[in-house]
């Protein structure tokens, strides 16, 4: 089984190439984590971020972490930065203990 995340330029395959032990239920998590962040782009109106961002394994738990620096490493934009740094801080208040 193969599972697949679309984005605009790309397409990750999940499944032929994984580590052994990962079953089916892991490709799934990995595929739901990273349409988690393709669908947080598309909120915020920065979709074209999606990829870079896949490519690199971040997933919302890492989002979460992420600095001004980590971002600005990543190519991301001042402004895109700001916009992003403003919306982690927000998503990370209002995630439950």
């Amino acid at each position: 089984m193969t599972a697949t995340l679309r984005l605009k330029n790309a397409t990750w395959r999940v499944g032929a190439s994984d580590p052994p032990g990962n079953g089916a239920g892991h490709r799934r998590l990995l595929v739901a984590a990273m349409q988690q962040i393709v669908d947080w782009f598309k909120k915020l109106g920065m979709s074209a971020y999606a990829e870079r961002f896949a490519a690199k394994d971040i997933d919302a738990g890492v989002l979460l972490e992420l600095t001004d620096q980590d971002l600005k490493d990543l190519g991301v934009s001042f402004g895109h930065r700001r916009k992003m740094l403003r919306a982690i801080r927000i998503s990370a208040s209002l995630r439950l203990p």
